[in-house]
Parts: structure tokens; sequence; C-alpha cells
């Protein structure tokens, strides 16, 4: 999933304050609805409230214009611009909770999560959610994070599935929350570490890009003490059950879980290159990389 949505949304103009969206299983009644509610809705009407409310459901869609373009694109267009309340933030979280925590509907636990980041960025700037709400969205998101087995990305005719990058774009907000304490850098670490390898897939839609950021900020920040960074980055010196990396040449998981850990090695070392770490933290973090390079 890509911001691209949100780019070159037309002007904005007012529209009238009583409006009843349809429900978003009527698919062509709700595309008809929301093109024109793209087209006219005005940020600062209180409108704008109950439609974000309403958009919800949209966020489960298997239609992807519905789900990600109007859902995720007018939820994001609207916390950017500050057109909320305090109160309907404050609601739209918890509705996106339980949709991140919804245990048959990945577009729904993806979509949601892909929102609950934009709501986590708009606390970032202007904080309307207390400590209990911030950790909720972190505990539920590992919580899921943990437990999800879909690994679909782009998908033809349904468009990104995509649950695993938006639950680490939850967590590389946390991360880069100001009240981000060593506590929730624990829990996110451990959150991305149950996804980097599995071997149930090779990713292929930019996932240990994406699981990757949070880690970066969090040793960027330097939010742990480098001892236990290092620690961290040990574990992925090795298979998830102790072995090591030459005997995942012996079956296509093995395989897969190398490939995936490589790629995570890699996009972590990329993305902290700029970046002045420790230089413990450094050199563990390169010998990964030299180790995985060396596996072919």
């Amino acid at each position: 999933m890509c911001l691209g949505a949100l780019a070159g949304l037309p002007p904005v103009h007012a529209m009238p304050r009583q409006v009843t969206p349809p429900d978003c299983g009527d698919e062509q009644a709700a595309l008809s609805f929301w093109r024109t509610v793209q087209d006219t809705a005005e940020p600062a009407s209180e409108t704008v409230d109950s439609l974000a409310m309403a958009l919800v459901p949209c966020l489960a869609s298997p239609n992807p214009e519905l789900r990600d373009v109007i859902g995720y694109g007018l939820l994001t267009r609207w916390l950017r611009a500050n057109a909320l309340d305090v109160e309907t933030r404050i609601q739209l979280t918890g509705d996106l909770l339980s949709g991140l925590a919804s245990p048959h509907d990945s577009l729904m636990r993806s979509f949601s999560a892909l929102v609950l980041s934009e709501i986590l960025r708009a606390d970032t700037n202007d904080s309307f959610l207390g400590d209990a709400q911030r950790k909720a969205i972190v505990d539920t998101t590992i919580s899921r994070l943990v437990l999800e087995d879909d690994y679909r990305g782009l998908v033809a005719g349904l468009g990104w599935v995509h649950p695993v990058a938006h639950m680490a774009d939850v967590l590389w907000r946390a991360a880069l929350h100001p009240a981000c304490d060593a506590a929730t850098a624990r829990a996110i670490l451990q959150g991305v570490l149950a996804q980097i390898a599995p071997m149930a897939t090779s990713y292929q839609f930019n996932e240990p890009d994406r699981l990757a950021r949070p880690v970066a900020v969090i040793i960027g920040r330097e939010l742990l003490p480098a001892p236990e960074l290092v620690d961290w980055l040990r574990r992925l010196a090795t298979r998830s059950d102790g072995r090591a990396w030459s005997s995942a040449f012996a079956d296509p998981a093995g395989m897969r879980e190398l490939g995936n850990s490589k790629a995570f090695a890699r996009a972590l070392s990329d993305q902290l290159a700029e970046r002045s770490i420790d230089p413990v933290v450094a050199d563990q973090l390169q010998a990964l990389v030299r180790l995985f390079t060396q596996l072919v």
C-alpha cells in the first residue's frame, strides 16, 4: 500500500450537513455516494465527523476503491487535515481497534491497522489519546501481528491486502511517537521478530522493509541499551529453532525463512546507513549482513 491514492485529490467544497451514507455492502450505491463526498466534503464541517465513523465498515470491503482509495484515503485525508474533533478521533480509535482484533476478516484487520497508523501520526502532532489508548493500539497490533497468517500483498481484482505491512506501519508510528518508552520498544521488537521470517511464504511486497522501519527507529532513537539491541540482532544469526542457517538449504520452508531473514537484515542496514548509531550495534548489524551475504 502506498500513499499515491492521496495525491491529486480535487478541491474541497461544502456539502449538506444531513447525509445518510449507504451500507458499504451495497457497492454501487456506496461508490456513488462516497465519490461525491471525495469531491465535495468540507473538512471543517461537522458532517465529516459522522461520515468518518460511517467509513469504518468500508475498510472491510472487497472492492479496492471503496476500501483503499475511499475508506483509507478519506480517513487519512481528514486526519491529516485535523478535520475530526477529538471525540470522533477517540471513537474512531475504538472502532478501529475492534476491526484490528477481528479474527476472521483480514481485510478489516489490515485496513484498520493502516488507519490506526494514521491515528498515531495525528496523536504525535496533536496529543489526544491517553497512555492506556496508545498501549491498547500497540498491544492489539502485536497480538494480531504474531498470529497473522494472511501473507497476501497485492492481489489481482482485490487490490492490497497486506496485513503484515500495515501492522508494521502501526509499530513504526508507535516507535516514532514521543511517548514510546523502553517497555513499548521491547514489545515492538518482539512483535516484529514473530513475522520477520515466516516459513509459509516468501515476502514479495516490501514487507521486510516495512518490518524493519520500527526496528530502525528504536535503534536510531536509542530507546533501549546497546547490549539489549545487540542481543536482539543476534537472535537473527540462527534460525527460529536455533539451528544454523546452513540447514535451511535442505527444504523449501527453510529457504523461505532464509530469504525473508536476508531481506530484513539488508533493509534494516539500508535504513540505518545514514544514521549515527552505537558502534557496537552497528558492528553486530553488519556482521549479520555479512553472514547472510555468505549464504548463497
